[in-house]
This record gives structure tokens, sequence and C-alpha cells, in this order.
């Protein structure tokens, strides 16, 4: 068992085994740390993923870094005009 940073969000109990390190590739700047471990819970086996970073953290990374905000990297398109929808005949005519 690894003591973890944070109590297992279910039952709250303290320290976990760890199952693997998830790393990622942020941009340089980004308020988040590149990674983070993925462990069970040694009383009730939930899998969860240990980090140190708050709410606060991930709100501003994606108010930051958001891809979906960016009309360069986005893969939404230009906003489509609203069409009417076809009138629709009564059934059996």
């Amino acid at each position: 068992m690894t003591p973890g940073h944070r109590s297992c969000p279910v039952c709250a109990a303290d320290g976990a085994t760890l199952l693997r390190h998830q790393p990622f590739e942020l941009p340089e700047g980004h308020p988040l740390s590149n990674g983070y471990d993925v462990v069970e819970c040694g009383r009730c086996d939930f899998v969860f993923a240990d980090t140190t970073f708050s709410q606060a953290d991930y709100d501003r990374f994606y108010a930051l870094f958001s891809k979906y905000e960016d009309n360069k990297t986005s893969t939404g398109g230009p906003k489509t005009p609203s069409i009417a929808p076809a009138s629709r005949s009564p059934p059996g005519n």
C-alpha cells in the first residue's frame, strides 16, 4: 500500500495500491502536472486518480487551455445557422 495524496472518494480510507502512472503531454505553462497515479483503495477497491490538484486547479486549466474554445483546434466547425424544421403532414395523408 502507498500513502497516496488523497483519501478514497468513496469510503474516505487513506492508503491505496498503485496500479499505474498515467502520463500526459500538456502545453507549456499549464497549471497541472504531467500525469497522475491511478490507485486502488485498500478498503473498498475503488479505482481513482490520485492527485493533489484541487477543483480550482482543473477549472483554471480548462478555462485557459480548452481546445474547444479555440477556433484553430476545435473540431466543431463554425456555428450552423438555425434551420426551421420541415413541416410534416399528418399520418395517412
